[in-house]
């Protein structure tokens, strides 16, 4: 979402699994921050074991900081 495309495209079915197994997805863009990519990186990462649990990825320093951004705005509307 991040590329505003789906991180993989393909003509067919056939090539789409084929990028989806080999975890070929075209790159973030650069205006994002390394913490963002990296954790793209992680929850795209083809061995299953490998990637994030929802816990670890709610705690990553880029969705942590956008929770509490969240969270303190909602505290001034009320």
């Amino acid at each position: 979402m991040c590329a505003l495309s789906p991180p993989f495209v393909a003509n067919n079915l056939q090539f789409l699994a084929l990028k989806i197994v080999k975890g070929a997805y075209g790159q973030i863009p650069n205006h994002y921050s390394y913490d963002l990519k990296s954790l793209i990186k992680s929850m795209l990462t083809v061995d299953s074991s490998k990637r994030p649990n929802i816990n670890k990825i709610l705690t990553s320093k880029v969705i942590s900081k956008r929770i509490s951004g969240f969270l303190t705005e909602s505290k001034r509307i009320e």
